[in-house]
């Protein structure tokens, strides 16, 4: 299957190009819509911690900063494979499926972590 998608890739079968597209466009706009509800329940976590007793603050403060880097580092990583991706249909490189699968398996995978961090950040302010 694999093998046959290249091929079609490499010939110009628009169907198979259109369709690898969709796929990555639907994963892209899940994983934005993800990292973005992250961003969201940060920002509310922010106007709780102004209100934090300073004993709390500190560690929560230090936790909140060290996921607002990990989602900075989660959307370069996104938006780089999103250029390779639309230079590689531009030009019909054969991009395989397998790297694209395994990038996709390992963005899902960081937005759970993350997503589980900040839910366990917000449990911890709760404290």
């Amino acid at each position: 299957m694999v093998k046959q998608e290249t091929k079609d890739i490499e010939t110009g079968s628009d169907t198979v190009k259109t369709k690898r597209i969709a796929v990555w466009h639907r994963f892209k706009l899940e994983s934005d819509s993800a990292i973005a509800k992250m961003d969201n329940d940060l920002l509310n976590l922010q106007a709780k911690l102004a209100k934090a007793n300073s004993k709390d603050r500190a560690k929560l403060d230090d936790d909140y900063n060290k996921l607002k880097i990990e989602i900075a580092r989660l959307k370069e990583k996104i938006r780089q494979k999103n250029v390779a991706f639309d230079n590689d249909m531009q030009h019909a490189k054969d991009m395989t499926l397998q790297e694209n699968e395994q990038f996709k398996k390992d963005v899902k995978n960081d937005i759970d972590k993350l997503g589980k961090s900040v839910d366990q950040l917000f449990k911890d302010d709760k404290k």
